[in-house]
């Protein structure tokens, strides 16, 4: 099977997208298993973002991300 495109989530991504979906903020640490790679990663991407200067480190959803939820996942065949 081809590698998933960088525009859907993987099952970690989305699990993390969907936890923060009925949050305003929440630490990261909530967001397990999700790791530091990952977190950094839909940073990247502009799903979730990050309040500045907060200890410990909080983080939301953006539209970005409301709208990653809401793609296919393709099936295998």
């Amino acid at each position: 099977m081809p590698p998933r495109p960088s525009h859907i989530p993987t099952y970690i991504e989305r699990s993390a997208l969907q936890w923060l979906r009925s949050r305003e903020w929440d630490i990261e640490e909530n967001l397990r298993p999700t790791g530091p790679s990952t977190i950094a990663r839909m940073l990247e991407k502009g799903w979730i973002e990050r309040l500045p200067d907060a200890t410990p480190r909080k983080v939301r959803i953006t539209e970005a991300g409301q709208a990653a939820l809401k793609v296919r996942i393709p099936l295998k065949r």
